[in-house]
């Protein structure tokens, strides 16, 4: 199981207060990634290590009251996304290098993918996409894996 973050909080208060619609930070930007098909997580902060069990949704994402109430523990939490049919059959190229970054990008580009999200990361980035079936994960080689069903990213 892995963690995709595609979101940290940059707040360092130990309570998470909510905003004035009465949602947190970390709240509001995890009903936001639903409202696009996406299953939001909580992580662990300035990790992809997920704060609790996750297989429990790995098929269906948490609804509304349950994502409020994972979301609502800490401000300081990063927010990760379950791949797989959880995220509307969510995958994920994750590469561990600027080079398997471009590399990939310029496969995806030439492949001709559909609507897809790219974020870099400290050392490499990730690039998210659907496709129509969930797919099992893949590891590629030393500088990218694909992450797919039963993984949250």
């Amino acid at each position: 199981m892995s963690v995709e973050v595609s979101t940290t909080s940059q707040s360092r208060n130990l309570v998470n207060p909510p905003l004035g619609g009465g949602l947190n930070e970390l709240q509001t930007l995890a009903a936001d990634y639903a409202s696009h098909g996406l299953a939001p997580f909580p992580a662990l902060p300035h990790s992809k290590e997920p704060i609790t069990r996750w297989k429990a949704f790995q098929f269906q994402a948490p609804n509304q009251s349950e994502r409020e109430a994972l979301f609502s523990i800490n401000a300081s939490l990063n927010i990760g996304l379950l791949c797989g049919a959880a995220s509307g059959n969510l995958a994920v190229i994750d590469c561990e290098s600027p080079k398997a970054f471009e590399t990939n990008i310029r496969r995806v580009v030439r492949a001709g993918f559909g609507e897809t999200w790219m974020a870099e990361s400290a050392r490499g980035g990730h690039i998210y996409f659907r496709t129509p079936v969930p797919i099992k994960p893949i590891k590629c080689d030393g500088d990218m894996e694909l992450r797919g069903q039963s993984q949250s990213n």
